[in-house]
């Protein structure tokens, strides 16, 4: 499914991978590493691999706290004392938000690693677009890494 949400994404709540229109019309190298590795995502989650539903279901959870941990360790700083368990529980959702982003890192290494080994058994690209994808998706994973 294509769309505007400014992202390449795949959704488990309901099984559509999202793809920006130039990656979904793209005949690049590119293209085919940023679909394979939503395409990852999906087949990982589809065979039920745990980490990522894991993932999966504590990520809305997490981003939510992970935009409130800054305010909330900034007045738990600002109010009286009384007031510090404000900032620790900033503290604890914003290193929620840090092991979440570990987990994302290790389900994306996970993902790329299957579906590069899919494609190699299948011989579905040749050795060079093999090669190039591997190339994207490393620095798919590298954004996450740099991210984090």
């Amino acid at each position: 499914m294509t769309g505007d949400d400014l992202i390449n994404r795949f959704d488990p709540k309901v099984n559509i991978i999202y793809l920006l229109q130039k990656i979904y019309r793209g005949a690049t190298v590119t293209a085919v590493g940023v679909v394979t590795c939503e395409a990852g995502y999906a087949i990982r989650y589809a065979m039920g691999y745990s980490p990522i539903k894991f993932y999966m279901s504590i990520y809305p959870v997490v981003r939510v706290g992970s935009k409130l941990s800054v305010y909330m360790i900034f007045l738990g700083i600002v109010l009286p004392v009384e007031c510090g368990l404000v900032a620790y529980i900033g503290i604890v959702l914003y290193n929620l938000s840090v092991l979440c982003s570990v987990a994302a890192l290790i389900i994306k290494f996970n993902a790329n690693a299957w579906v590069l080994r899919y494609l190699e058994e299948t011989h579905a690209l040749t050795a060079n677009e093999f090669q190039s994808v591997q190339k994207v998706l490393r620095v798919v994973a590298m954004a996450y890494f740099a991210s984090l």
